[in-house]
Parts: C-alpha cells; sequence; structure tokens
C-alpha cells in the first residue's frame, strides 16, 4: 500500500478535526488554516487513509509532520512506515519529521526505540501567552508597552473593528500598501506570505478565521488575522502594522486580545523564524510557554 497526496481542500477541514490528536492542542500545526493557507506558497498536499491525516511539504527532501488520528502504537508504526516509504519514493530519502512538539517525540522515542535522530529547532519554537496577559499589560515588566498605547492614543482618533464580511476587502488593500512600503517592489503577488494572506481573506468565512482592524484618522493602519485551534487556544496568523503610525503594533496586538480575553485562555503568535528583531519583540512580551519543536531523520 502506498500513501497518495493531493491539494489540500476546504472539505477536509472537517477531517482534520475530527482526527486531531489531543496531545497536540496547542501547536500552531493544530490549526487547519495553518495547513490550508501556506498550501500552495509551500507545496504542501494532505492525505487520508485508514483514518489517518497525513501532511507532506514537497522539496528536494519532503518533510512530513506527525499524522493525526493515531490512537495506538501499532497505527503509528504502520502510519511512520508509509510515510517513510513515500519519502524514499519521492527523493530517495529516509522520512524526515518537522514540527514536533515534546509528547510527539515521546512517543516516537517510545514505539521506534533509537531509531531517530533528533535535533531542536530553536527558530520555530512557537511563543505563547496567557491572553489576559496580553489584553491588560500589567505589572512593571509591560510598562513600555503600556506607553507606547498610550502615545498612539493621544496622538491619533483612533477605533478597533472586529474583521468581518464587510471589510475584509479593506483589509487586503491594507496589507498590499504594507508590502508594497515595506518592500518598494510590484511583486508583492509572488509572495508567499502575501499569497497566504489573501487566500486567509478569500476563505475568511469558511475557515472561520478571525481577525481585527485598527483605524487612525479613519486610515486602517494596523491588521490582524488569527484562528481558534481549541476552546483554549488562538493563534495569531498574521499581524502587520504601519511603523509610521508609533505604537500601532502595540495596539493591534492589545484590542486583538482584549476583544478573545472572555474567550481563550491562551493565544500562540507563532515562532521567530530566527530573526533577532522579530524574536526581542515576541520575547519582550513575556510567553508563559516556549513551545519546543524538533525534527527528526530515520536513520536506517
Amino acid at each position: 500500500m502506498e500513501l497518495e497526496f493531493r491539494n489540500p481542500t476546504i472539505q477536509d477541514r472537517e477531517v482534520f478535526y475530527k482526527l486531531q490528536n489531543s496531545f497536540n492542542n496547542m501547536s500552531s500545526e493544530s490549526a487547519f488554516g495553518m495547513l490550508y493557507l501556506w498550501s500552495e506558497a509551500y507545496n504542501i498536499s494532505v492525505c487520508e487513509s485508514k483514518r489517518v491525516f497525513f501532511k507532506k511539504i514537497a522539496g528536494h527532501i519532503p518533510l512530513y509532520e506527525f499524522p493525526k488520528g493515531i490512537n495506538n502504537e501499532e497505527q503509528l508504526k504502520k502510519s511512520i512506515e508509509l510515510l517513510n516509504l513515500d519519502s524514499l519514493k519521492s527523493s530517495k530519502a529516509n522520512l524526515n519529521l518537522t514540527g514536533l512538539i515534546d509528547s510527539e517525540v515521546k512517543i516516537l522515542k517510545k514505539v521506534f526505540p533509537g531509531k531517530f535522530s533528533y535535533t531542536a529547532d530553536r527558530d520555530n519554537y512557537e511563543y505563547i501567552y496567557r491572553i489576559s496577559d496580553l489584553a491588560n499589560l500589567k505589572g512593571k515588566k509591560y510598562h513600555s508597552k503600556r506607553n507606547h498605547i498610550l502615545k498612539f492614543k493621544k496622538i491619533y482618533n483612533w477605533n478597533y473593528a472586529p474583521l468581518s464580511c464587510e471589510n475584509k476587502e479593506e483589509s487586503l488593500k491594507f496589507f498590499e500598501k504594507w508590502f508594497h512600503l515595506n518592500l518598494k517592489s510590484e511583486r508583492i503577488y509572488d509572495l508567499k506570505e502575501y499569497i497566504a494572506i489573501k487566500k486567509a481573506i478569500e476563505n475568511y468565512e469558511s475557515l472561520e478565521l478571525v481577525g481585527g482592524l485598527i483605524y487612525a484618522n479613519n486610515e486602517a493602519v494596523a491588521c490582524t488575522i488569527g484562528e481558534k485551534i481549541n476552546s483554549k487556544v488562538l493563534l495569531v496568523h498574521f499581524e502587520k502594522a504601519f511603523t509610521d503610525y508609533e505604537g500601532s503594533y502595540s495596539v493591534i496586538n492589545n484590542e486583538f486580545c482584549k476583544n478573545f480575553e472572555n474567550e481563550f485562555e491562551f493565544v500562540n503568535r507563532e515562532e521567530d523564524m530566527g530573526i533577532p528583531g522579530l524574536r526581542k519583540s515576541k520575547l519582550s512580551y513575556k510567553p508563559s510557554i516556549l513551545l519546543e519543536k524538533y525534527n527528526a531523520v530515520w536513520e536506517e
């Protein structure tokens, strides 16, 4: 038996969540939007076989995520064997697993002792915060954040608006302007992140995404788009702001979290990709959890 991978569709969302592994409940890989929105940009394909859901990221050496729907060790053994077979067929390379969290590493070590080599992937550690911390910004550690927000609100006539079908086209225009201003290029429409953002806005309702806009003097100056992972965790996919409006990033972060403070306990703001400035910014918000990620390679 071989796995038959294909392009993901919106219809895969129901199966994806039905087969979700209970222990993988804070990672961005637990959100269907992460898979679907980046599928074109990173040539992601999926396969469902015998009530197990597989994800593959094509490349010179393909990458695979921990399969969803695993209920026992025997099922995991068969699933890993199928993935290794697909990798050997695709690239003649042994299986490479990516985006593993600690609980997945533990079960792999138990079921496949000594078969995988593991490496920590610090650039893809995910920053998870208590949403109440980012909504209220209490204490000395958030003093500078509060000052940025107060200055913004003092200077500008501003308001926050939830992202909806009424203003989502306006949000796309905001993102287009942001990319043009920051990249000084007309080729933004080929950018992987822009493709993913456009896909998010086009499928906003069907993916059940959430988001918000900050207006200053009647102009959209910041926008964020996220997704519910589960009843406790909210995920931020995209967040952009015009830095000419000092404090705009702090304000969109704060207002978005305020809007969902009573609904979720945590907010996952994803990884820093090894970018020094982004790492400094994410650490400055004092994460409650730095979710470790690992890669694994089948060594036999």
